[in-house]
């Protein structure tokens, strides 16, 4: 079960993690010379594509939730899941809907497998 209330973006680390503005500041409203891109966005997406592609092709059921996420959240959660019926969609109190359902679908899945 994969988990998301955001969406995959340009990875930054801080140039010096002792750094004070750290404990208080954002990293993205850092200036940029108080940090560093480790990787883009196309990477880090292509990255976790291959993942779940390889989770599905090993016989992992992959089931995701986009909670409250924006739409590319959601994009990145739908591609990933083995199904449609395996993604959610879910806002608030849906969440606990989207977990029984997933928790109905597995044991279903270990009664019949």
């Amino acid at each position: 079960v994969l988990m998301t209330d955001g969406q995959i973006t340009d990875q930054w680390r801080p140039v010096d993690p002792t750094h004070p503005d750290n404990a208080t500041v954002e990293l993205q409203d850092q200036s940029s010379d108080t940090r560093v891109k480790m990787t883009r966005r196309d990477d880090n997406l292509s990255a976790f594509y291959d993942q779940c592609d390889l989770a599905k092709a090993n016989g992992v059921v992959v089931f995701t939730i986009a909670f409250e996420a924006p739409q590319d959240g959601r994009d990145e959660m739908r591609t990933c899941a083995s199904s449609a019926s395996h993604f959610f969609d879910v806002e608030g109190n849906e969440i606990n809907e989207a977990f029984q359902t997933i928790a109905r679908q597995i044991n279903n899945l270990r009664l019949t497998q």
